[in-house]
């Protein structure tokens, strides 16, 4: 049981859930907690609480939950559904080295 109050989120859908014991973005850690009275045993996720920029978010779900599509497997990690394992290279030239300013075109 997990209690969520965004307001586009509805019984049977797939969502991403992290457990207590997990550890968002910026050190927040998941841990049962009562909210207005009642056992909530972890959180459903929004793509800002995973870390994700704004400016790759869809703006018609910026304020609340991303729904997997129904054919989503269950239990299948957010990383590789949203397709964030992808490997990112961050290259810098050096002002010396005009030269691979022309090959990086």
């Amino acid at each position: 049981q997990i209690i969520c109050g965004a307001p586009n989120i509805s019984q049977g859908q797939k969502v991403a859930v992290a457990k207590p014991g997990a550890t968002l973005p910026g050190n927040f850690k998941i841990k049962k907690v009562k909210l207005r009275g009642v056992e909530s045993n972890g959180m459903i996720c929004s793509l800002q609480e995973l870390g994700i920029e704004e400016k790759y978010i869809p703006t018609d779900i910026a304020d609340g939950i991303f729904v997997f599509q129904d054919d989503a497997p269950v239990g299948e990690s957010v990383v590789s559904l949203l397709n964030l394992d992808d490997a990112i290279l961050e290259l810098d030239v050096l002002a010396n080295r005009a030269d691979a300013l022309l090959l990086m075109r």
